[in-house]
């Protein structure tokens, strides 16, 4: 039987108080800025008898940062294996490397384990010939620390030649001060089956024990070659409509190797895909089959990036934007006087708008990058619809064209979301931090509308009769309502993302995956639930596929789930 558990770590943070920490591997729980230096390993713990085998390897004490906990150790284990490599030093947005040899039974092969972290979401990769396990965090949740108490949650897929697999995990674990020593319990759960651990640690004696389910093992920190992984036995089965397909980018010249990192970005781009890769600063290229097309490096940490249907345009911490071609193409690159408050928008005049986060706003020609006009204001959410844009800010929504401000309205309430619906005089929906969504035309106040959560995602539909109607995704549920503002429909749930193509809206959740089609029936007749919804799948876009449109669903490293509508 399977093991799901790992070493253990215990310090003193800058705080004062000591905590012992057992961890999945992926429980890491990165923040943005990084404050944290690991103490160097003394040589004599990197001195194992042949690369595989020595005594464990003390890298680093916990830190407590803005809440998140990160260690500086962390393993896995199954029927036994030995963590190799088992520290580097950790830089915003860097991947670790590990390895694990399994050291039991007549299965000696060794595994490729890697580690991706970004800013509160780290991935945990295994890699073997014929299986791909990926733990991917939900959630950690920091109990008393002083007493050493925590627990994760997450999603656990597990993707070989023939199948991928989904199981829901959760951890918890507390830790016992005892002498020199931390005594640590931990339980653990993938679907129904439960774990129990307990384990010793010692750090100034370098030893492990281990009770309960998992057999003893040790570990160490040692340079292991990069051993070549074989190529996958056979491709994964293409999906069928209604059932997702969750499937790994891989590099075109090596199907084995996997295109895992965290993402900053993702777009359709002409009829193929391109994400911001976080751990390189670069954006990839990928057909709709996810094997990899190209790789560009803009030049700093990548920021905010959106595609234009046949040009992507990316922000970068050098203050610097850039568009790109389908092909990988540099078009063009501007400086801007600061870096941008989020993803550009278009307009179909043929002219994008940036702006950067001292408010500073500008729109360019798209197809060469230069400034037509530009203005001040504050940074809030912005977007565009035919030929004109749109930004709400706490104060201000300001509304225009290529050639400047058009009309403002006076507001009071910070803005999660906005969207144009278009029209001769265009409506304009903002939603707030307190549920509450507003609409506006030629600068005047029209209606208001509380709505549970906060209406992050508004997006429109051709409604009954030739009429318009909005849907509007919340961390609370999902609502349809039509242009004077009444609710025609609504569906409780924890709502991710949602994408509009054609005369279709579809919006995932984690119970669900709807289809909302226009039409001259009642709305209840034009709403479908298509499948099971994902968990953490904060973006969906549709691209080209072999049986025509595939809906594609992307979660922060770049595992994929694939839907035929």
């Amino acid at each position: 039987m399977p093991v799901y558990a790992s070493p253990m770590v215990a310090g003193r943070s800058r705080y004062g108080w000591s905590v012992a920490v057992v961890v999945l591997a992926v429980c890491f729980s990165v923040v943005a800025a990084w404050a944290v230096t690991p103490r160097a390993l003394p040589d004599a713990d990197l001195a194992p008898t042949d690369g595989l085998q020595g005594h464990v390897a003390y890298a680093g004490v916990p830190h407590l940062q803005q809440d998140h906990l990160f260690v500086g150790v962390s393993g896995f284990m199954e029927a036994g294996p030995m963590l190799i490599n088992a520290w580097s030093t950790v830089d915003e947005a860097e991947q670790q490397s590990w390895w694990i040899r399994r050291d039991s039974g007549p299965d000696s092969a060794v595994t490729r384990v890697r580690e991706f972290t970004e800013a509160g979401i780290a991935l945990h990769v295994e890699e073997s010939s014929d299986l791909v396990r990926l733990w991917q965090p939900a959630l950690l949740e920091v109990g008393d620390l002083a007493a050493g108490s925590w627990s994760s949650n997450g999603q656990l897929v597990e993707a070989t030649a023939a199948e991928v697999t989904t199981k829901r995990y959760r951890s918890e674990a507390t830790a016992v001060r005892d002498g020199e020593c931390w005594q640590i319990s931990q339980r653990i759960w993938v679907e129904n089956d439960q774990r129990h651990q307990s384990s010793r640690w010692c750090p100034d004696q370098g030893e492990v024990s281990r009770g309960g389910d998992a057999p003893s093992f040790d570990f160490s920190r040692a340079p292991v070659p990069e051993v070549p992984m074989p190529p996958p036995t056979g491709a994964l089965p293409a999906p069928t409509p209604g059932e997702p397909q969750c499937s790994l980018a891989r590099h075109a010249d090596n199907p084995a190797s996997l295109l895992v990192f965290p993402v900053g970005g993702f777009e359709r781009l002409g009829d193929n895909l391109v994400a911001g890769n976080r751990n390189s600063n670069s954006l990839v290229s990928l057909d709709p089959d996810l094997t990899l097309r190209w790789v560009r490096h803009p030049g700093g940490h990548l920021l905010h990036l959106a595609s234009a249907g046949q040009l992507v345009v990316a922000g970068t911490t050098t203050r610097m934007v850039t568009a790109w071609t389908e092909t990988g193409e540099l078009v063009w690159q501007q400086q801007l006087g600061e870096v941008l408050a989020y993803r550009p928008v278009f307009l179909d005049s043929g002219h994008v708008l940036v702006v950067t986060v001292d408010g500073h706003r500008s729109i360019h020609r798209l197809d060469t990058g230069e400034v037509v006009t530009e203005f001040d204001g504050d940074i809030g959410v912005a977007a565009a619809a035919g030929q004109h844009w749109a930004i709400a800010t706490e104060d201000e929504l300001s509304f225009g064209d290529a050639s400047g401000t058009s009309w403002t309205a006076a507001r009071s309430q910070a803005a999660t979301g906005v969207t144009i619906v278009p029209g001769s005089d265009p409506l304009v929906l903002v939603g707030d931090d307190s549920g509450g969504l507003t609409a506006y035309r030629s600068g005047a106040e029209l209606w208001s509308r509380w709505l549970p959560g906060n209406g992050e995602e508004i997006l429109p539909l051709a409604g009954e009769g030739g009429g318009q109607e909005i849907v509007v995704l919340t961390d609370q549920g999902l609502s349809v309502i039509d242009s004077s503002g009444e609710v025609r429909w609504e569906r409780g749930g924890d709502f991710h993302a949602a994408v509009g193509h054609g005369d279709r809206v579809w919006a995932v959740s984690d119970a669900d995956l709807l289809e909302l089609s226009a039409g001259t029936v009642p709305i209840d007749q034009r709403v479908r639930r298509v499948a099971a919804g994902q968990q953490q799948v904060p973006a969906l876009r549709v691209v080209p596929g072999p049986d025509g449109a595939q809906l594609i669903g992307l979660n922060r490293t770049l595992m994929v789930c694939r839907w035929l509508p």
